[in-house]
């Protein structure tokens, strides 16, 4: 029982949070780093591994004038990264990671010998394979400029993460499979409870200069949470 606001803005980030946890296999006992902790993706990432997952820190990073609302959320210790360099003030602080910035130097959060999940960094072999099976461009190319694609995006994805591999870091990236099992079983309840409390930065009219605001605003990277787009019947 919740706004048709709210609903919108759950399932992409609110699944895709979720399944890189799950990935993480976050428990109890798990120190988790959840990058950029007030964007779309983030803030559903910190208030999961707090309040679903139970995780044991929550540790993220914001900009100045969010910190509190990220502690609301559930983040037990937040840095403002832009009055302190984050990799230092927390380096090896974490068990695992949940990348939604792309940022090579968070590779220094993370303990050795630990795993990253990421969907902000450039996919793998294995993202790029999901993404060629039904999705064009990918999916019209043929074989051999495919594989053409796969080496070269494989190359660069193995350049950017050789900090992660020079830790023995375990590096994935996530494609998020939709899934109405998650958001009814996980989701529903959290929502109804308010223990999970979807962020909605803007809400615009579904007009030509209302979606060219909500890109906008996307684009600038600076909205506190999720943007929405209202279409009336």
């Amino acid at each position: 029982n919740v706004s048709f606001n709210v609903a919108a803005a759950v399932p992409l980030a609110g699944l895709t949070a979720l399944q890189a946890l799950e990935r993480l296999e976050v428990c109890e006992d798990t120190r988790v780093f959840v990058s950029a902790g007030m964007g779309g993706v983030g803030m559903f990432g910190v208030a999961l591994a707090r309040h679903h997952f139970k995780a044991k820190e929550v540790i993220t990073t914001v900009s100045t004038g969010k910190v509190e609302r990220a502690r609301e959320m559930g983040a037990t210790r937040v840095v403002d990264y832009t009055k302190e360099n984050y990799a230092e003030v927390l380096e090896d602080a974490a068990d695992v990671m949940l990348d939604t910035t792309g940022d090579t130097e968070s590779c220094r959060v993370v303990r050795p010998n630990s795993k990253v999940v990421s969907v902000a960094m450039m996919p793998d072999s294995g993202g790029l394979e999901y993404f060629r099976k039904d999705q064009p461009p990918l999916s019209l190319l043929g074989r051999a400029k495919f594989a053409v694609l796969k080496k070269v995006v494989g190359t660069a994805s193995w350049f950017l993460t050789r900090g992660f591999r020079a830790k023995g870091i375990a590096y994935e990236y996530l494609v998020m499979e939709p899934s109405g099992r998650q958001l009814e079983e996980v989701f529903n309840p959290l929502l109804e409870k308010e223990v999970v409390k979807p962020v909605i930065a803007n809400v615009h009219a579904f007009t030509n200069q209302g979606v060219q605001d909500a890109f906008r605003e996307s684009r600038d990277g600076h909205a506190t949470g999720k943007i929405i787009v209202c279409v009336k019947g």
